[in-house]
């Protein structure tokens, strides 16, 4: 073998080993594994889903849906504020996050309307429902409204994708094949799961973060699931969907931070601009994640517009 090429293979597998490596050592969701973790699991069309339903059984159902790297546990603390209001709050974990299934398909914006189809119809909810979601979650629950509106009641969408994202916050490179696997797998696993969140400076939520986010990437298929995500659901741009969000009347709340880094607060104009019946709350000095540094503000703004008559 010659020495050229023995060079070639050697750089070949340092550039693709992290990638092979990805999912080595990690835990696969099986029946037995999911026997042992928190919530509750229903089985869709595209894999099992975790959820946590609380609250009275007769209350409006309001789903919560967290953004593109965390999950349920977003809203621990407050799922109970909301269901002590007499909600029914369902809290899930999208397909490739948390306790839920990492479906080997692109993650685009059908595979998780398909998600909220199959999450209803197997809970046997048949009324209209609210929809709260979160940065990428955000952009998805509009998504979900405009694409089956008869099924959705109310919308909050709290620092949403989809309506302006700060420039190179998805590095280009990362949909090219083989060297975008590479670059994510080198580069932006560690941040993603060690990065104790987007912008807060509390050192106590940051760990209780970084601790949750190492959790759920224990299982294998997460990084794969937020790698197909960045290459195939447009979060930097959906204005389309917030026009037909629009187009069929159903109320929505947009809430934004001041000081947010990722999703800059212009985007709140923009949201007005292109939803114009939108009610828009700009938190003052608050950063992207203001869910889980201002529960209590971030409860008293979904109760107030959920529970109007």
């Amino acid at each position: 073998m010659g020495k050229w090429v023995l060079v070639l293979i050697v750089l070949l597998l340092a550039v693709l080993l992290p990638y092979l490596l990805a999912d080595i050592n990690k835990t696969r969701l099986s029946d037995a594994v999911r026997a042992t973790l928190p919530g509750d699991f229903v089985r869709l069309s595209d894999g099992y889903v975790r959820y946590r339903a609380s609250g009275p059984e007769d209350g409006q159902p309001v789903i919560l849906v967290h953004g593109f790297s965390y999950a349920g546990w977003m809203y621990d603390d407050i799922e109970p504020a909301l269901a002590a209001a007499g909600l029914r709050v369902i809290v899930i974990d999208s397909f490739g996050r948390g306790y839920s299934d990492r479906p080997d398909s692109d993650h685009t914006p059908a595979l998780y309307n398909r998600q909220f189809d199959d999450l209803l119809d197997a809970l046997d909810i048949t009324k209209p429902v609210d929809l709260v979601g979160n940065s990428m979650g955000g952009a998805m629950v509009v998504d979900y409204a405009a694409h089956s509106p008869q099924r959705v009641r109310r919308v909050v969408a709290m620092v949403p994708a989809g309506l302006s994202l700060t420039s190179g916050s998805v590095p280009g490179i990362v949909g090219v094949p083989i060297i975008g696997d590479w670059f994510f797998h080198v580069f932006a696993r560690k941040g993603i799961v060690e990065g104790g969140g987007l912008t807060t400076d509390d050192a106590d939520l940051k760990a209780r973060i970084d601790e949750a986010m190492a959790d759920q990437a224990r299982y294998s298929g997460y990084y794969s699931a937020l790698l197909s995500t960045l290459r195939h659901y447009p979060m930097a741009d959906q204005l389309d969907r917030y026009r037909a969000l629009a187009a069929t009347g159903k109320p929505l709340l947009g809430i934004f931070g001041e000081r947010d880094k990722l999703i800059p607060v212009s985007a709140a104009k923009t949201l007005a601009e292109v939803v114009p019946e939108a009610e828009v709350a700009v938190l003052a000095g608050e950063y992207h994640d203001v869910a889980l540094e201002k529960p209590a503000v971030i409860a008293a703004l979904l109760k107030e517009f959920l529970l109007r008559p």
